[in-house]
């Protein structure tokens, strides 16, 4: 803390200044160790930055959290203090939020608080069982070697989520393009030339009428169509924010044909992957249950994996707290049997999270093989149609001509 002083010294000056203390009792102490005899003391008070403010608008990305664990493991195996090693890296990170939070870290490091309990003190930054795992890194004495494990598994995780994001990213765009060029073309290119067209008179055809009234329809209440569509997204945002409107969204989205399949298969990936980390390091059954549940963004997965903790903690096996449970597949219960049986769960959770990887990549391979050619379907049906319209109707004008 910073404290404004007022003193006076042995010959009977007044002085006035700033020192930099831990408490008032301290800043007395450096004062008289200058040969001061402090009159007034008062804190200053830092004004809090937006960042300190709204943490969650600084949220660092992924591929930031992960760098900086992997680069804090070589440190400290390279035998640098953690107190530097944090020091040294926050000086380099470019995100506000993670450079916020490393200064918060050092500051509690420094005033007594272990790592692990200082990292989880900043939720929007670290995942929820990041410092779990530090802390049990520092009861081993095993922090460089555990950040190194927690590196990998953000990676993989992110890697696949890059994955999903990027086979479906081309469809989506094709479809979003090609849905506003018709609109374009619909609203404003087609009304002259079928104007044009209805202006010599005649009987038009049946799909040239419909082509008209769609134009004219869109003219005049494309308008109030974007608004409902801004409004009804608004609204649903708000409604999944609630407990209940989550829930039900959730349950709607796993009945969707590849999609439910695609995002069914995320989540579980997830829950195995942190699962198995948090096993292979340690931290109780339970407690690893509970914080990799945690990691899941789908409500039906995180409240299955609450009904499994909740058995586990009144004495059920694994395999046995995850027999029927909903949604999961048969095969995660029937393979932590096997690992249960042999005195290696943590290996086949791996062998799990290494099957619904490869499985969640079949998925995402499928569903863009189905989404590509329903997307090109649709592009080319309706530009044949308007295609067809138009012509139809150009030479039914030149017949009328005649």
């Amino acid at each position: 803390m910073r404290v404004n002083y007022e003193a006076v010294t042995w010959a009977g000056g007044r002085v006035m200044g700033e020192v930099e203390a831990e408490s008032e009792a301290a800043a007395y102490e450096a004062l008289w160790g200058e040969q001061l005899v402090p009159i007034r003391l008062r804190e200053v008070r830092r004004r809090r930055s937006l960042v300190q403010v709204m943490p969650g608008l600084f949220k660092p990305k992924d591929q930031v959290v992960i760098d900086f664990t992997r680069q804090l493991s070589t440190l400290l195996r390279s035998g640098v203090p953690l107190r530097s090693a944090l020091l040294g890296l926050r000086d380099g990170i470019r995100s506000l939020g993670l450079r916020e939070a490393l200064r918060q870290v050092v500051q509690d490091i420094e005033g007594g608080m272990s790592f692990s309990a200082a990292c989880a003190r900043h939720p929007t930054v670290f995942p929820r069982f990041y410092p779990r795992l530090l802390q049990v890194a520092e009861a081993a004495g095993e922090l460089s070697l555990l950040l190194g494990q927690v590196a990998q598994l953000l990676e993989r995780q992110k890697t696949l989520r890059q994955r999903v994001r990027s086979a479906l990213f081309y469809p989506a765009i094709t479809l979003g393009i090609a849905i506003i060029s018709l609109l374009v073309l619909v609203t404003y290119s087609l009304p002259a030339l079928l104007k044009l067209i209805s202006g010599f008179g005649g009987e038009l055809p049946l799909t040239t009428r419909l082509l008209m009234q769609g134009a004219e329809f869109l003219r005049a209440y494309g308008g109030y169509g974007i608004g409902l569509a801004v409004a009804l997204g608004v609204g649903g945002a708000a409604l999944r924010r609630r407990e209940w409107g989550g829930q039900m969204w959730d349950r709607a989205l796993l009945r969707v044909p590849l999609v439910g399949k695609t995002v069914l298969l995320s989540n579980i990936f997830t829950l195995m992957s942190t699962l198995g980390t948090l096993l292979r390091s340690g931290v109780p059954p339970t407690e690893s249950l509970r914080l990799a549940g945690r990691e899941a963004s789908h409500s039906m997965v995180r409240k299955g994996v609450e009904r499994v903790a909740a058995e586990v903690s009144r004495g059920e096996r694994l395999s046995q707290a995850f027999a029927g449970a909903a949604p999961f597949p048969p095969l995660i219960a029937q393979a932590m049997r096997s690992g249960e049986l042999a005195g290696t769960l943590p290996d086949a959770v791996e062998g799990l999270t290494e099957y619904y990887e490869k499985d969640l990549d079949r998925a995402v391979a499928q569903a863009v093989e189905l989404i590509q050619p329903v997307v090109t379907v649709f592009v080319a049906g309706f530009v044949g149609f308007v295609a067809v319209a138009v012509m139809s109707g150009l030479y039914s004008t030149l017949g009328s001509i005649r």
